[in-house]
């Protein structure tokens, strides 16, 4: 009791400490315009005759622009009378406030990024006056050189009935007025919000709970929707990374009402981890399958980012994005080993099939060609620069298929006893890792390649050397022959084809039809309905195991389609005709698996 009690009266002494120095944060959302929001800060008492203002507008390889002058407009700093203080922009991020000692309130207006062409959506405000507003910190908000520990309360006007999803806990002043509190900027920084009509729901894995809070333009993707979906995906990733280090952790999505079902951007859309919680932005799919694989696919990615960087990261990954901030190395670990997981973790728990796993592999493959050979520790360390904010997507390419060929070289390894067997694959590697480390308790950015290579063998520090370092091209014959899989830089295929054609469904009859019809082995016309394929009637699960029958058929087997053309019914069939197509990097797998590469994708 007594331990209790000294803690309470610390805790409202260091509370009346800070009651004048904290920053206050206030924006009112009942006042849009040109989805625009004003921002007004009260920061603490500074003594400095000049004091830069820092709005940390970068994440990794992602800016919003190349300047404050885009994000931000009509800035303003006063002093208690209201007399305005001489400033200046110095850099992407940063503002000079004069007669700094004097700085009473600081004032903008935001602009809402959402619809600008070719920024990534998770990563911008989004402001729709009446129907919703996405906060992020990073382009919102911001904090005084030197003052960037001092707490925050951040105030926010908005519609009575909105609700504020965010992992922030706020208190309900009145029906239009909300208040939260952040230990500093780092604690306000990794909290975005999303202010909608409310739409959540929650679950529990192990000891960790789980909430979701959705926002659809279309209105018709639901929480409750999502729940078995994202539930499967977080208990897939609590047994890999052997449980959740947070107590609770939040899933804010939102929905872009644009069906990309053919093709999803990853340069627009996707997900932000952001410590205990994870925003994004995703189209609307209607094509089930595709929207249940493409949220099952950026979940993953963004809950293994509990491992790292959340709990393993180096000391310079705290400030990433801040001015005049080094940044760490290890880039590659952080995306690319987290991407090879994600991807490790689809197949493993058959979320995907392992042909397109393999088909996901040959495509980075050659994404991954159509990039300069670069250091994968260098472009990390330089990221900020132009010249590697161009190549940044390869981190996803290059980085991913480094740390596939990395495991598939430290199994091989630990299957020779070079490397004890608790540290016999990559996953093992960095458990190991975050076993020593945690969210609290940084790693030295230039001392961890020399800790793994101490974990492991003189192999691995070879390969580190070559492919990591250094800027040596991957190899992958070898390395794939090894798990039965053959590799193709370029081979001639030959294929079926029964011609041109396209297959749409029509959601509003609930029927297949064939648009864009060309010449076609099987007589097709537009607008025929598709009724039954060899004898089976069609369901939308029917079309997707058939579907290869139709578009990649194989030689010499004929297909038989019913369909309904002008409301009568009738039979077409043909045989596909024969063509040849040059494929890179094609990977070409064995009849038998092997018991290594059984292991390998599904065992540990």
């Amino acid at each position: 009791m007594r331990y209790i009690l000294i803690h309470i009266i610390l805790f409202f002494s260091i509370v009346h400490g800070f009651a004048a120095q904290q920053y206050t944060l206030q924006i009112n959302l009942l006042d849009v315009q040109s989805s625009k929001v004003k921002v007004k800060i009260k920061p603490p008492t500074i003594k400095e005759s000049f004091a830069t203002f820092i709005i940390p507008i970068t994440v990794y390889g992602n800016q919003n622009d190349n300047s404050l002058n885009y994000l931000i407009e009509d800035f303003q700093a006063v002093d208690d009378k209201g007399n305005v203080l001489p400033y200046e922009f110095i850099s992407n991020n940063g503002i000079v406030i004069e007669h700094a000692e004097h700085l009473h309130e600081i004032s903008y207006w935001v602009k809402g990024d959402a619809d600008k062409e070719g920024i990534f959506q998770s990563v911008v405000e989004n402001i729709r006056a009446g129907e919703s507003y996405v906060l992020n910190h990073h382009g919102f908000f911001g904090y005084l050189q030197g003052y960037i520990h001092y707490p925050y309360e951040l105030i926010v006007k908005k519609p009575a009935d909105f609700y504020g999803a965010s992992a922030l806990d706020f208190e309900k002043i009145d029906a239009e007025t909300d208040r939260a509190q952040a230990d500093s900027f780092f604690d306000l920084l990794e909290k975005p919000i999303l202010y909608a009509l409310p739409d959540t729901c929650s679950f529990k894995v192990d000891d960790t709970q789980f909430n979701i809070a959705v926002y659809a333009e279309s209105g018709k993707i639901k929480a409750l929707q999502l729940r078995y979906t994202l539930k499967a995906v977080v208990e897939a990733v609590g047994e890999f990374m052997g449980g959740f280090p947070v107590e609770e952790y939040d899933f804010v999505m939102y929905f872009a009402a644009k069906d990309s079902s053919q093709t999803v951007s990853a340069g627009q859309y996707g997900g932000l981890m952001c410590a205990a919680s994870s925003f994004y932005v995703l189209p609307e799919i209607k094509d089930a399958p595709k929207f249940k694989k493409l949220v099952r696919k950026v979940a993953a990615h963004e809950l293994l980012h509990l491992l790292t960087p959340f709990h393993l990261h180096s000391e310079l990954t705290t400030y990433a994005g801040f001015t005049n901030q080094k940044m760490s190395k290890h880039l590659w670990l952080y995306e690319g080993v987290v991407e090879y997981f994600g991807l490790l973790l689809m197949v493993r728990q058959k979320f995907i099939t392992e042909e397109e796993f393999w088909l996901t592999i040959s495509h980075k493959i050659t994404q991954s060609w159509q990039y300069p050979e670069v250091s994968l520790t260098k472009m990390s360390q330089n990221i900020f620069q132009k010249k590697y904010q161009k190549i940044y997507p390869n981190i996803y390419h290059k980085g991913m298929l480094t740390a596939l060929v990395l495991d598939l070289a430290i199994r091989e390894e630990a299957s020779k006893g070079n490397i004890q067997t608790d540290i016999a694959s990559l996953r093992g590697l960095v458990l190991s890792l975050a076993g020593k480390y945690h969210h609290d308790k940084p790693f030295k950015d230039d001392e961890l390649l020399n800790e793994i290579y101490l974990l492991t063998s003189p192999t691995i520090q070879s390969f580190f050397e070559k492919f990591v370092v250094n800027k040596k091209p991957l190899e992958y014959k070898a390395r794939f022959q090894h798990v039965n899989i053959t590799y193709h830089e370029r081979l001639m295929l030959r294929r079926g084809t029964f011609g041109r054609f396209w297959l749409y469904p029509d959601y509003k009859n609930g029927t297949w039809k064939f648009h864009n019809v060309g010449n076609n082995e099987l007589g097709l016309k537009p607008g025929d309905e598709l009724v039954a394929i060899n004898g089976d009637f069609v369901t939308f699960d029917l079309i997707q195991q058939r579907k290869k029958l139709i578009f990649n058929p194989p030689l010499g087997k004929p297909l038989k389609l019913m369909i309904s053309r002008n409301g009568k019914t009738m039979t077409v069939q043909g045989l596909p005709k024969s063509y040849v197509v040059p494929k890179k990097d094609y990977l070409e797998l064995w009849k038998d698996v092997g018991s290594y590469r059984k292991e390998w994708l599904y065992g540990e």
